[in-house]
Parts: C-alpha cells; structure tokens; sequence
C-alpha cells in the first residue's frame, strides 16, 4: 500500500498540470463574455454651435453657442450564450431648447464584440433597421491593442477606422487607460439622424428662394435666371425648367469631426469619450444638372446669353456651395469617467483571474504535487534498497534473511539463531 502513495500523489500532479492545460485553452471562451447585467449611465457635456440662420442654411455673421448636456442609459435588453442586445436611450438638452430623446440598439458577438446583422440592430427609431457588422461600437475588443479597428458611426452609418494614440498610459485612479481615435472627413449624414435635429430647426431641405443666398454667393442669380434666359428658351424648355425650379431642393449633410475614446484595455470598455465634428450642407444639386444639361442644348449654341448661364450653371454642379451649419462638442464628465473606469477595472480584475490567475495557480500547484510524489517515490526506492544499517545486506524484510518459526506462537516467525559448531568427531 506504501509503494501507491507516491504513484497517487504523482498522478494528481500530473492531473492538475492537465487541467490547467484544459482550462487555459477553453475556459476563457467559455466565461469571459460581454457581461448580460451591463447597466451604466454615462453622462457628457460640451456645447453647439449654429453657424447658421436654421430656416435658410444661410450664414450669420455671429454664430450662436448653446450648451449641452447628455444623460445616456446603456444596458442590456435580450442576450443568449453568444449573443447581446444593448439598449442605448440618450436624453439631449440643448440650451432653452426642448430636451430631445435619442436611441439606438446594437446587437453584437459576447466574445468578438463584433456586431451583427440582425433586425433588432437599429438607430433613432426601431423602424430603421441598420447593418452595424463587423464593426465595433459600444465595446472594443478584449485585448485591445494598437488598431486600427473599424468603429461604427451612426451619423454616418458607416465605419471609420480607431488607432491608438501613443504608447502611453493615462492614469484614473490605479487604473491604465489607452488612447483611441478616429476622424472623419466629409462623410455623408444620414437622413434619419438629420430627422433627430428637427429640435434645432435644422432643415431637411429648402426652396429656391431660400436658397438664393448661397447660390448668389456662387456667381448664381435665379431670379436673374427666370427674368433673362427662360425667355430665349423654347416653350417646352421653359415648361420643364419653371417645374424644376418649384421643387424642394434636397439638403445634404457631410460629417467632418473627430472621436477620442479612453480605453480599459483588458476588456476593452470604454471608459470615457470626447467628439468634436462639424456638420455642413450641400444643396442637391440634380435639379440643377438637369436645367444646366437643357441650356447646353446643341439649339442654343449661338444664343451667348443661353451659354452664359449654362456655363454658370456647369461650375456650380462641379463645385456645390458647402455652408458649415452645426458644431458638436462634448465629452464624458470627470466623475462619470472615474466611475465606469471603476466598473472596468472590476471586470479586468475578474477576466485576468480566469485567463491566467486560475490556470497559473493550478500549475504551480500541480508541478509542486508532482515534485512531491517523485521525492517520495525516490526515497521510497532508496528505503528498500537499503540493509538495517542504511547499508547494503540482508535484514529482515529481504528474501535472503533467514527465519525459523517461534516455537512459542502457532504463525509466527523468528530470525533463526546461530548454532555453535560441532567439535570435529
């Protein structure tokens, strides 16, 4: 029974040093996951610029600055083993300006944080179903390193790429945090996020006489238009160009601007945000492109009057006015910051205890067990191989030690005594 005690101590620590083993390599897939009781409310704050007369676009020489103030709810609403759906409800309030209510959902991967195709995937209005995959948005991935990674941007609904900043560190707390950013430059809005600055009297599109400003800014008079070039136009013509003229002229919106994130890099939380983005306007000018195509009619190539205006009308569909509207400015409060960089921390803590703390013990444990069980064994052989005076030679327990039976007890052995010897006969 002796001899199994090293055998077993030395199998468990050949046990443990495979369970380790088991843990590293499957473990952490199957417990570090985006959290399903994620609840938090960042809160940020910054200001709005308007650089314009909202009902016309048309610039005003002394911009108008509001502050703003953003209260978020981020927290989970539907999950399963691999997959989170993350409500994000936002309350804006922007200067003496009614507050506004802005949400969006995101459906992502537990473990990638890649979000996914899904129709629970939306932004403003559960009706407008987006495609946020395979990018990141509330999360970056564990282990976040140098970039660059694709972040989603619901203004824009499109990707832009996040790198980090440096090699540094910054300290909150006892925590490190890196820095990530991104720009964007000249990016179109979508209009389902124009729909959500209604509040702020930002228009979705104008009429000609709204417009006349920025377009006599351009070199382009519409009344001017009407009054000398229609005239030496063909019925027809006329007919086309009045009706074009008398249709709302589509806005578009471009995003040019910056997001810097502080990043918990363990688990790629992020721990605070800072935006500064610009939008500006272009009118759509397809209207246009098609008064200009009517002038440039092969009719009208001797009339310079005609030509005049189709040359005019030719520079600016290569070139639409860009009028800057809107700008954005906020970032995530100290205390907020210090708050979520707490939660991260926790949950760094918890992901470095499954990912190496727990395999590392088990290692170091079952190397000292195994260890343990090879000494023994060593000494045990060492035992045996040993006579009574730690020598070699016989002694009881070894086959060539002789015994007799005691005389006295039925069963029973006794070393066999020397006997004297005989005097020779």
């Amino acid at each position: 029974m002796r001899r199994r005690i090293p055998t077993a101590i030395a199998g468990l620590g050949v046990l443990l040093l495979l369970v380790a083993l088991l843990w590293k390599v499957f473990a952490p897939g199957q417990l570090v996951k985006y959290k399903t009781d994620v609840d938090k409310t960042p809160h940020e704050v910054g200001s709005v610029t308007l650089y314009v007369d909202p009902s016309t676009t048309a610039p005003v020489a002394r911009p108008t600055v509001f502050t703003l103030d953003v209260l978020a709810h981020l927290h989970v609403v539907n999950h399963s083993s691999s997959t989170v759906v993350v409500d994000l409800d936002q309350t804006q309030k922007i200067g003496p300006l009614p507050a506004a209510q802005a949400n969006l959902q995101y459906v992502f991967n537990r473990r990638s944080m890649r979000n996914k195709t899904d129709n629970r995937a939306w932004a403003y209005q559960s009706s407008t179903v987006v495609d946020r995959s395979p990018n990141y948005a509330v999360i970056f991935p564990l282990h976040t390193g140098r970039g660059p990674y694709s972040m989603w941007k619901d203004e824009t609904g499109s990707a832009f790429a996040a790198t980090r900043v440096g090699n540094g560190t910054t300290k909150v707390g006892s925590t490190s945090l890196i820095t990530m950013h991104g720009q964007l430059t000249n990016v179109p809005v979508q209009s389902y996020y124009i729909a959500t600055l209604k509040s702020q009297g930002i228009p979705q599109s104008l009429t000609l006489a709204q417009l006349t400003p920025q377009l006599k800014a351009q070199g382009i008079d519409p009344a001017l238009l009407t009054s000398t070039v229609l005239p030496r136009l063909s019925a027809a013509d006329r007919a086309t160009i009045n009706s074009l003229l008398a249709q709302p002229i589509n806005l578009k919106y471009l995003l040019t601007g910056g997001t810097t994130w502080m990043v918990e890099p363990t688990t790629g939380v992020i721990t605070s945000i800072a935006v500064n983005q610009t939008f500006s306007v272009q009118p759509d000018i397809t209207a246009i492109g098609r008064i200009q195509t009517i002038l440039a009619k092969q009719q009208y190539a001797n009339d310079k009057i005609v030509g005049a205006g189709a040359t005019t009308l030719a520079r600016l569909v290569a070139k639409p006015p860009t009028t800057r509207v809107l700008k954005v400015a906020y970032a995530q409060t100290p205390a907020s910051v210090a708050e979520i960089t707490r939660y991260a921390q926790s949950l760094a803590d918890q992901q470095n205890l499954v990912e190496d703390g727990i395999p590392l013990t088990l290692l170091i444990i079952g190397l000292v067990v195994l260890f343990v069980g090879v000494v023994l064994e060593v000494l045990r052989r060492r035992r045996t191989a040993a006579g009574p005076t730690g020598g070699p030679g016989a002694g009881p327990g070894d086959p060539a030690y002789p015994v007799e039976p005691d005389a006295g007890r039925t069963g029973l052995t006794r070393p066999a005594e020397p006997r004297p010897e005989q005097p020779p006969a």
